[in-house]
């Protein structure tokens, strides 16, 4: 019979062993790497801070799968503390304006016009989108502004606009420049396919970008191959550093290009996995300017990569160089009072923490947080390294072996009794 006198007992035994069973994921002696956070004798605390996980310092815990799974943030206590990492990505919001499309017309063997009525005025705007049916052009875009009354001043004048829909379909038609309050916009559009370009329409965009905290990751160019057959070139990639990265930006000196490209990533065993699709170009004449030769990619970490431009029937582009860019990594932290705290990393083993603090996160911009930094890096003198577990029927092979014969053996023996009482029974077996 349970004694009812007992379960306070039970209950409170509950409650003293529940923060040891809270903390049972870590056990410092796993753990190869530490450093305090200096906190300068500040005091109050704030409710978060912030550390800048740099590469230079734990490329080891970048390299890992998923990156910095095995970060602990301890008090001299033990107390594990909760904490959220943060990637510093630029955010970028389009918000679509309202824009009367008005007088379009054509002149000539190549011009198109046409003027855009902004509906509220003053707003700000600094991308346009203009819409056509057309495949395989190539046209310089104009644009002026003018406030009500006044004369027409330029906004940009050395934009392009382009579509090639031959083997793989590269398409730009989206322009951008200086923030501007114009109650209208006038528009020329020169094509030089030698014809006027049919616009359908064209759309009025305000762009803002956050800017993110970016990491230059190091990179080369290891070769560049050139295959007349494949119509293509091949650019075998390396990286330095062991950091995520999330951008690809290509150097040359040529001009007036525009091609498909596509990115692969080693994997594992020698495997390349294609990673994105992407086009750059670079336009330079004396009346344009306009390029692109970043790829954006999702973050990935690898050691070497390769990046096949597809010519087709035009001359390879001579890639001069390449730079690598990843974006910081922000660890933010909440603090449990006036206490020593320190970060300890270099457990391979260690699954990735999960505490639920992204809601106070939340209320609070990462800009404006306080940013800490580690102290001296050292390796913990009580590190026990995880030993390999081998699997039972690794470690007892010899012994699954002869189960198996003996097994074997007995199915026989059984097999034989049947068949000599059917015998005796005079029955055919």
């Amino acid at each position: 019979m349970i004694d009812r006198r007992a379960n306070p007992l039970c209950l409170m035994m509950i409650i003293l062993l529940a923060p040891c069973l809270a903390r049972a994921d870590f056990d410092e002696r796993r753990w190869h790497k530490f450093a305090p956070i200096e906190l300068a004798g500040e005091e109050p605390l704030p409710v978060l801070g912030t550390l800048s996980l740099e590469p230079w310092l734990l490329q080891e815990e970048a390299a890992a799968d998923p990156p910095f799974a095995d970060l602990r943030i301890v008090t001299d206590d033990r107390t594990e503390v909760p904490y959220q990492v943060v990637t510093r990505e630029p955010e970028t919001r389009m918000e679509e304006l309202e824009a009367k499309l008005l007088n379009l017309s054509e002149q000539g063997a190549s011009e198109t016009y046409f003027e855009l009525l902004v509906e509220k005025t003053p707003i700000v705007y600094n991308t346009m989108e203009i819409v056509t049916g057309e495949t395989n052009f190539y046209a310089q875009v104009v644009v002026q502004g003018r406030a009500q009354g006044d004369t027409y001043t330029l906004v940009r004048g050395d934009a392009v606009i382009f579509d090639y829909s031959r083997e793989e379909s590269l398409r730009h038609t989206t322009i951008t420049f200086p923030d501007s309050r114009y109650g209208s916009l006038f528009v020329k559009v020169t094509n030089n396919a030698g014809k006027p370009l049919k616009v359908t329409g064209v759309k009025l965009f305000y762009q803002t970008t956050q800017e993110g905290f970016e990491n230059y990751v190091s990179g080369w160019m290891t070769s560049q191959e050139e295959d007349p057959k494949g119509r293509t070139t091949t650019l075998h990639l390396k990286l330095g550093d062991a950091f995520p990265v999330t951008k690809l930006t290509l150097e040359t000196a040529d001009k007036n290009f525009q091609r498909a490209v596509e990115l692969y990533v080693k994997k594992g065993a020698g495997e390349w996995v294609r990673w994105t699709g992407d086009y750059v170009f670079k336009f330079e004449t004396e009346s344009t300017n306009e390029s692109k030769l970043s790829l954006t990619f999702p973050e990935v970490l690898a050691g070497e990569m390769k990046c096949i431009v597809k010519n087709y029937d035009s001359p390879p582009v001579k890639f001069t160089g390449v730079s690598f860019t990843g974006y910081r990594k922000v660890l933010i932290f909440k603090f449990l009072g006036p206490r020593k705290y320190y970060l300890f990393w270099g457990n391979p083993k260690a699954r990735a923490a999960q505490y639920d603090i992204a809601g106070l996160i939340a209320k609070y911009k990462v800009g404006d947080l306080r940013a800490y930094f580690l102290g001296p890096v050292k390796e913990n003198p009580d590190y026990s390294p995880p030993v390999k577990v081998i699997p039972f029927t690794e470690r007892y092979r010899n012994l699954l072996y002869a189960v198996i014969i003996l097994l074997v053996i007995a199915l026989l023996f059984l097999q034989y009794l049947v068949i000599k009482r059917t015998k005796k029974r005079g029955e055919t077996p």
